[in-house]
């Protein structure tokens, strides 16, 4: 049998020792300071979102797929940013509900706290930040879109970028979903993809 009391346990343990190495790895990380990119929604055109995806950490070509270097990143309102969240909840899940050619949007936490609109961890530094700005990415990717829907509150936000030489992918994971649980931001869910 594949499945018997046994084998969950073993399978139980086997995970337990995976994660831990992750978790100790984790501890080990030495925090880089940020890339931080700043926009305002309103302004988001396929010309200023380049300009922006040129402000993040340049990747040589295939380098993404070899995932040498992890990275980590975090969409906040800028504290000038006088908009409520539920302004901005709202809006999303309008464009959600009315306009099947925004494509998937992310989850709306019901328990956020803060100005944190999204946690997130990419190998491909340059496409990712595109997908969450642009109004037209694939529509089988979970991403926020702005172009879409939140053109009209000029939102003033803030993006920030960690880079990790060296990490895997387990002990990536590890972080973003301690700073997901910390942070609880406003969009988007806890876990693997």
């Amino acid at each position: 049998m594949i499945l018997d009391q046994e084998g969950l346990n073993q399978a139980i343990d086997a995970y337990e020792t995976t994660t831990r190495k992750a978790l100790d790895a984790a501890r080990k990380l030495l925090v880089p300071f940020p890339t931080c990119i700043r926009f305002l929604t309103g302004t988001l055109n396929a010309s200023t979102i380049e300009e922006l995806i040129a402000k993040a950490p340049k990747l040589a070509r295939g380098e993404g797929k070899q995932k040498k270097r992890g990275f980590l990143y975090i969409y906040q309102l800028q504290d000038e940013c006088e908009i409520e969240s539920l302004v901005v909840t709202s809006a999303l899940l309008e464009a959600k509900k009315n306009d099947a050619n925004v494509g998937k949007l992310p989850a709306v936490n019901s328990k956020h706290s803060g100005r944190v609109l999204y946690v997130g961890r990419s190998w491909n530094i340059q496409s990712r930040p595109r997908e969450h700005l642009k109004a037209d990415c694939s529509q089988q990717t979970y991403a926020l879109r702005f172009a879409a829907w939140a053109e009209e509150f000029d939102l003033n936000v803030e993006l920030l970028i960690w880079e990790f030489s060296g990490i895997s992918d387990l002990t990536l994971q590890v972080v973003e979903d301690g700073l997901w649980d910390r942070l609880q931001p406003l969009f988007g869910r806890r876990g693997a993809k």
